[in-house]
């Protein structure tokens, strides 16, 4: 039996699932991998990809945040991060969350900016519900997302608006009606490759 647990400096696949090439309406298989950042070379890669990315840097920030406290205590477990990437190891899209109480907070979601793939932010979030259900976990919530972002999370994502402090949350049940959304649209079954 593999235990996914144990990185070694690789990524550990967290989720197999499909997206769309829009120039042939073909599917191509993808994993979704978690980043440990118990290993430099986690950092490096995201902090080499190609092309016009917003949140990079940021991501790499809080990559390096999570690699030094790692250095000193194994407890950091809160920021993790996400890449989906192609069978040829092309990122399509990068996640970071964060633990927050009962939710899984999404700091920042972000697809390639060419666009030629459909379906990688919501195969994304997907995948991270998988994990938050896995987690005992009862909502994803999305604090501050950018203005051009939140028909995407309401519209295709089912995420609801709210008056509080917290103005995009997923519930349980939306959870998963999400994954299987995404199961739907990207003709695959999302199973969760740590369960």
């Amino acid at each position: 039996m593999q235990n996914f647990q144990i990185s070694f400096g690789k990524k550990i696949p967290i989720t197999n699932c499909q997206v769309k090439d829009k120039e042939n309406g073909k599917f191509v298989p993808a994993t979704i991998y978690e980043a440990d950042c118990k290993d430099f070379s986690d950092i490096q890669e995201v902090d080499n990809l190609d092309g016009i990315w917003s949140f990079k840097s940021s991501i790499v920030s809080y990559m390096k945040i999570k690699y030094s406290r790692q250095l000193i205590s194994t407890t950091d477990k809160n920021d993790k991060f996400y890449l989906l990437q192609t069978q040829d190891g092309t990122t399509l899209g990068l996640c970071q969350t964060n633990k927050e109480g009962s939710s899984t907070k999404v700091e920042f979601l972000e697809n390639r900016r060419d666009k030629k793939y459909k379906y990688v932010g919501q195969s994304l979030l997907a995948a991270i519900g998988l994990e938050t259900l896995k987690e005992g976990k009862k909502s994803i919530v999305i604090t501050v997302p950018t203005e051009e972002a939140i028909p995407f999370y309401v519209d295709k994502c089912g995420f609801k608006e709210s008056n509080n402090s917290t103005p995009l949350k997923l519930s349980k049940k939306r959870i998963k009606k999400l994954i299987r959304k995404t199961e739907n649209k990207t003709n695959t079954n999302l199973i969760n490759l740590r369960a």
